[in-house]
């Protein structure tokens, strides 16, 4: 990625006030590994949206754009962005139109279209929310969308993984990138085993990694996926290697998470992710 200073990293997504979850586990991962974050929350909640009844939201909207136009007039500067969940159009809308200006002179940006799941999209995500994440798309240099998401994002009936399918799948979706862009797709099943896909960069060929499925449902995994592939794409690795360290790295919190005497619902375990992770750097 060769930029002559070192990483700022843009963090938009979601802040919950409790656990280790979406920029909750960003920041520490990416503070553990010396990174300059900008932290832009998309959305403000007392609890994760799931588990804990219905969260108290604070909206950011008029903060977003405050400060996304104080940081164009001091010429804040960010060699790369993660976008993750947003639940208002108009804060998507606001990163669109800053990505528009900035996403040019970024090293990679990173787009996680977090709005569906298991076949269906979240509550109140609509072709609206739709039609703003594909804007943003078109500014990701990568994105990791899950199999329902790309489903829905490409108008791709949902289906079975199998190589032939999930590979026209990831060459679809990477016509909504800009251009050059990659998609990983994650979280794809193959009977006992769990994974993600993506297309080798130079050669076309369908990659993926599995591991073995582990029990239960780990709230924020895709978080810490997103996150870890950043760091480890900012730290210089190509894209298979990345994709290969993260996987290995998230399969590491998991099983810590699942042998941890705490209630999944407040999120991953990231001790032992960090150990690894600075292992590497």
């Amino acid at each position: 990625m060769g930029q002559s200073v070192p990483p700022r990293i843009l963090i938009a997504q979601d802040l919950s006030a409790m656990g280790s979850l979406s920029m909750q586990t960003a920041l520490t991962l990416f503070q553990a590994c010396d990174f300059s974050i900008g932290v832009l929350p998309t959305t403000i909640l007392s609890t994760q949206s799931e588990g804990f009844g219905s969260p108290a939201v604070l909206d950011t909207t008029l903060w977003t754009q405050q400060t996304l136009q104080h940081w164009v007039k001091e010429q804040i500067r960010f060699t790369a962005a993660i976008v993750g969940y947003y639940d208002n159009e108009a804060v998507g809308d606001q990163l669109a139109d800053y990505l528009d200006q900035q996403a040019a002179a970024m090293d990679l940006v990173l787009v996680d279209p977090a709005f569906a799941d298991n076949g269906e999209p979240y509550p109140l995500q609509g072709l609206a929310h739709m039609e703003g994440l594909r804007r943003l798309l078109r500014r990701a240099t990568l994105a990791t969308p899950n199999l329902t998401e790309a489903c829905l994002l490409t108008n791709t009936p949902l289906f079975t993984p199998n190589p032939q399918a999930v590979r026209a799948l990831l060459v679809k979706f990477n016509q909504l990138l800009a251009p050059g862009g990659q998609t990983v797709l994650t979280g794809l099943e193959f009977g006992d085993q769990v994974g993600v896909a993506w297309l080798d960069p130079l050669e076309g060929r369908l990659q993926q990694v599995t591991l073995p499925r582990l029990p239960g449902h780990f709230y924020g995994s895709g978080d810490t996926f997103t996150a870890l592939l950043t760091i480890l794409l900012c730290q210089q690795r190509d894209l298979n290697t990345a994709v290969r360290q993260a996987t290995d790295l998230l399969h590491e919190g998991l099983v810590a998470t699942m042998k941890a005497n705490d209630e999944r619902r407040y999120g991953i375990k990231l001790g032992a992710i960090i150990a690894t992770l600075q292992s590497l750097a």
